[in-house]
C-alpha cells in the first residue's frame, strides 16, 4: 500500500483523509481498514469528468465514526 501511496506523488505520502461530517481523521495506514462503499471508475468517471487518467480511480469508504462517505483517488491497479 505504501508504495502505491507514494507512486505519482514525487515520493510524498498520501495526505490523511478527514471526514467532513464528524471530523474523523484517517491516515494512509488506516484507509484499508475502512469499509468500501463504492469505486467510481471507467464510464462512470467519464460521465462526471472530461479528462481522467486511466490509471486512477475514486474509492469511497465509510467513516467509522459517523458512517459518512470518504473519497480519495487510488491506483486503478489496486482495485482490480
Amino acid at each position: 500500500m505504501m508504495a502505491e501511496a507514494l507512486e505519482g506523488r514525487g515520493g510524498r505520502a498520501a495526505p490523511a483523509v478527514r471526514c467532513g461530517r464528524c471530523g474523523g481523521k484517517y491516515e494512509e495506514s488506516e484507509w484499508d481498514g475502512l469499509a468500501v462503499v463504492d469505486r467510481i471508475e471507467g464510464r462512470r468517471l467519464e460521465a462526471l469528468v472530461t479528462v481522467w487518467p486511466e490509471e486512477r480511480t475514486i474509492e469511497v469508504r465509510e467513516c467509522k465514526g459517523c458512517g459518512g462517505a470518504l473519497a480519495r483517488t487510488v491506483s486503478a491497479r489496486k482495485t482490480r
